[in-house]
C-alpha cells in the first residue's frame, strides 16, 4: 500500500525529483529509498568505513572540496546559495506580515479566542487550569488520579493534546468527550500514537517545540527504554515535554519481570536537566502536572503507579511542598534519632512506620522526595533543614538502590528482576512493606 521511491541519494535532482514525486501522491503514504555512498568525494576515504570514525585532515578535506567543486575556502557559501537564503527570509518577512494581519483581524471579530491563541504561542497558559486542578482525598491509583488531572484541565487548556502508545485504557490519559486527532477531526485533543514509544515521545517533542501546544504521551515506564533517545533530547533541547508512563513498579504484579521497571527510575533521574516525578498520592500527582505545565526548560516524566494509594500528603494543590522536589511530610514528636525517606507507592509505608516507631519512643521524621531534579534545585539551607546532616536515614523505593546512597546510608529497594504474583504479594516479597521499614530502622537507632 506504500508509494515506494528509489534514487541516488548523493545526486541532489534525483532527491529533489523524489520528494516531488512523493509530494504528489495524496493517497498514500510515500517511501523514499536513497543509496548513498558514505564520504561521497573524498578520493581516499569514500566507501570505508573511516570516512565516519577518523577527521579527514586538511589534505583529504581540500581534496574532497576539489573533487565536489567547492571552494577551499573555510566555511565558504556560494553566492546562488546565499541569495537563494536571503530570498527566502524576504518572503518570510511578507508571509509573517501577512499572518500578523491576518491575526489582527481575527483577533478583532473574536477577541476571547484571539487572547487564548496569542497567549497559547507566547507559551502563557492562563490561570483557568490552576483553579480547576483537583484535590484528590480519595484512595486512587495515580495513574487514575493523573486521568483526573488531565480531564480536570482540559477545558482552560485547550491546546493541550496527547495519549498513549496504544495503552490508553491502562495510562487512563484520554481526554473525555474532546475527540480524537485525525485527519477529517484536527480538532481533537487525543491522539492514538501507536505501539511506538520512540515515535510517540519524538511527536509529543514536536508538538511542544512548534510553539502553541503542549503534548504528552503515555506508557509503560519499563517501556521508556524505547523512548529513551527522544526523551534525553527533550532534557537537552530545554524542551517541556509531558511524558506519562505508568505500571511504575513490581506493584504491576502478574505481568512479570518483563513489565515490572527495576532500573529505570535511577537511569531517567541520570539523564541532565530532566525532571522525574514520582508522587505518593493524587494530591503529588496534580502538583506533577501543575509542575510538568509551568516549565519552560525542562521535560517532566511522571511515573504512576497502577495500584491504589492513599492520601497522605496535603491538599493544597497550588501551593504544595512537592515543588521543591523534597519536603518533610511529617515530622518527628522531637528531635528525630531517624529520616524515612520515599518516593511514590512507598510513602505510605513510611507514614505507617513513622506511627510505630513513635509509639515506642523513636522520634522519627518522613520526607517524602518525588523530584530529586526539583530537589537539588533547592539552596543548601532548604535542603540541610528536610535532611539534617547527623540524623540516620533510611530510604525506600521499589526500584533500584544504586544512587540512594546519596540521601541515605541505608537503602531499602529491589536488586533484582522482578516476580509474577499479585502486585501486593510481590510487594511482600521484596520487603516494600512498613513491618521491613520499621525493623530496618530500629537496628539503625537501636544496633
Amino acid at each position: 500500500g506504500w508509494h515506494v521511491v528509489r534514487c541516488d541519494g548523493n545526486d541532489l535532482p534525483a532527491i529533489d525529483a523524489a520528494i516531488r514525486e512523493s509530494q504528489a501522491v495524496t493517497d498514500r503514504p510515500s517511501l523514499i529509498m536513497a543509496k548513498t555512498i558514505i564520504g561521497f568525494g573524498s578520493p581516499k576515504l569514500a566507501g570505508t568505513s573511516k570516512a565516519h570514525s577518523n577527521p579527514f585532515g586538511a589534505e583529504e578535506l581540500a581534496a574532497t572540496k576539489a573533487a565536489l567543486g567547492i571552494s577551499p575556502e573555510p566555511f565558504h557559501v556560494d553566492e546562488d546559495v546565499l541569495s537563494h537564503y536571503r530570498q527566502l527570509g524576504e518572503k518570510g518577512t511578507g508571509t509573517h506580515a501577512e499572518w500578523s494581519e491576518a491575526f489582527k483581524a481575527y483577533h478583532g471579530a473574536e477577541p476571547e479566542l484571539g487572547a487564548q491563541l496569542r497567549d497559547a504561542i507566547a507559551g502563557e497558559l492562563g490561570k483557568g487550569w490552576l483553579e480547576a486542578l483537583p484535590t484528590i482525598a480519595d484512595k486512587v491509583a495515580t495513574r487514575k488520579a493523573g486521568e483526573m488531572v488531565i480531564n480536570a484541565i482540559a477545558e482552560s487548556l485547550p491546546t493541550l493534546m496527547g495519549g498513549s502508545a496504544d495503552l490508553a485504557e491502562s495510562n487512563l490519559t484520554t481526554q473525555k468527550g474532546r475527540g480524537y486527532f485525525q485527519p477529517d477531526s484536527p480538532s481533537g485533543k487525543t491522539v492514538n500514537f501507536g505501539v511506538r514509544e520512540f515515535a510517540m515521545c519524538s511527536a509529543v517533542n514536536g508538538i511542544t517545540l512548534h510553539g502553541g501546544t503542549r503534548g504528552y504521551g503515555g506508557s509503560f515506564l519499563v517501556f521508556s527504554d524505547y523512548a529513551r533517545p527522544a526523551l534525553r533530547l527533550s532534557a537537552l533541547m530545554e524542551c517541556p515535554s509531558i511524558f506519562v508512563f505508568t505500571h511504575d513498579s513490581v506493584g504491576v504484579g502478574e505481568d512479570g519481570p518483563t513489565h515490572e521497571p527495576i532500573e529505570h527510575l535511577t537511569s531517567l533521574r541520570a539523564i541532565p536537566n530532566f525532571n522525574l516525578f514520582r508522587p505518593a498520592d493524587g494530591n503529588e500527582t496534580a502538583v506533577g502536572w501543575k509542575v510538568a505545565l509551568q516549565a519552560k526548560t525542562f521535560p517532566t516524566l511522571l511515573a504512576l503507579s497502577r495500584q491504589a494509594l492513599p492520601a497522605v500528603t496535603p491538599e493544597d494543590v497550588l501551593n504544595h511542598p512537592a515543588e521543591k522536589g523534597g519536603y518533610v511530610l511529617k515530622d518527628a514528636s522531637a528531635e528525630p534519632k531517624v529520616v524515612l525517606i520515599g518516593t511514590g507507592s512507598e510513602i505510605q509505608h513510611c507514614v505507617k512506620a513513622q506511627e510505630a516507631l513513635e509509639a515506642e519512643g523513636i522520634p522519627t521524621r518522613v520526607v517524602s522526595l518525588p523530584s530529586w531534579f526539583l530537589f537539588e534545585k533547592q539552596d543548601a539551607a532548604y535542603k540541610a533543614s528536610v535532611l539534617p546532616v547527623g540524623i540516620p536515614r533510611v530510604s525506600i523505593e521499589a526500584g533500584s538502590t544504586l544512587a540512594w546512597p546519596r540521601y541515605a546510608e541505608v537503602n531499602l529497594g529491589i536488586d533484582t528482576f522482578g516476580l509474577s504474583a499479585p502486585g501486593d504479594q510481590v510487594m511482600k516479597e521484596f520487603g516494600m512493606t512498613p513491618e521491613n521499614l520499621i525493623e530496618t530502622a530500629k537496628r539503625l537507632v537501636l544496633g
